[in-house]
């Protein structure tokens, strides 16, 4: 990890981890002036199997801990973190259990990096928790996805620290019979919208990336899909992390 100023100066670098091959997703600047880097490392006893993993900074960089949360022979990864208005730290993301249904996985910390609790659910069949948002008076907006038998669907909940759901909603836009996935960092717009990317998998098997705009009562306003240039051997597009301008 490098610090630097706006001139491009490093203030600070340094390396983490050990021998479980962690893997860094996201980084978030927490309340005490440090860092909380969050993602997924593999499982000591086999190489095929992960774990959410969580390394606790301060603001030089030092480490306070470091953790590893799930079971051996889980494949769980972590793709978002949040720091609650509690002080505690929310991470999600989603686990493959033995049984190989995919859910949804939730691991709430408190700021020494022990666990509170760890919470795995779902439907009968596979979902994700691929995003979170702390939005004010202690609304989380999760962005994530749900599957049935022939579809993946776009899912959008307004939830608290404990994950009680206020309000969601699900999307299959715009075709049958395929894939609908929520990917990236939310941009929230002064209006409370959200502004996050997607892909869909086409009626021609090709995957297309796709930017929309929902609204604060979790109603789509506009929808834009994009159809990439063939560049074999790539099926696959997405946006990973936009910048919309202010």
């Amino acid at each position: 990890m490098i610090k630097f100023t706006e001139e491009g100066e490093i203030l600070w670098f340094n390396s983490y981890g050990g021998t479980d091959g962690e893997s860094p997703f996201q980084i978030i600047e927490t309340s005490d002036g440090g860092y909380l880097i969050t993602g997924f490392s593999r499982d000591v006893l086999a190489d095929d199997w992960f774990r959410f993993y969580a390394l606790k900074l301060d603001k030089e960089g030092n480490e306070q801990w470091q953790r590893n949360f799930g079971e051996p022979h889980w494949h769980a990864k972590s793709f978002s973190v949040i720091e609650t208005q509690s002080g505690k730290f929310l991470i999600s993301g989603w686990v493959i259990l033995e049984g190989l249904l995919q859910e949804q996985m939730f691991v709430k910390l408190d700021n020494e990096g022990n666990l509170i609790w760890q919470q795995i659910f779902g439907n009968e069949y596979s979902d994700c928790a691929s995003t979170l948002v702390a939005l004010n008076d202690s609304v989380i907006w999760q962005f994530g996805c749900i599957r049935d038998d022939n579809n993946f669907y776009f899912y959008n909940a307004h939830i608290n620290e404990e994950l009680e759901i206020y309000k969601d909603t699900t999307y299959l836009l715009p075709f049958e019979n395929g894939y609908t996935l929520a990917y990236s960092f939310p941009q929230i717009l002064p209006s409370g919208a959200a502004v996050t990317t997607s892909i869909f998998y086409n009626e021609n098997n090709k995957w297309q990336p796709s930017i929309l705009k929902i609204n604060k009562d979790l109603e789509i306003e506009w929808l834009n899909i994009y159809t990439c240039l063939p560049h074999p051997p790539f099926k696959f597009s997405r946006i990973i992390n936009p910048v919309f301008p202010t």
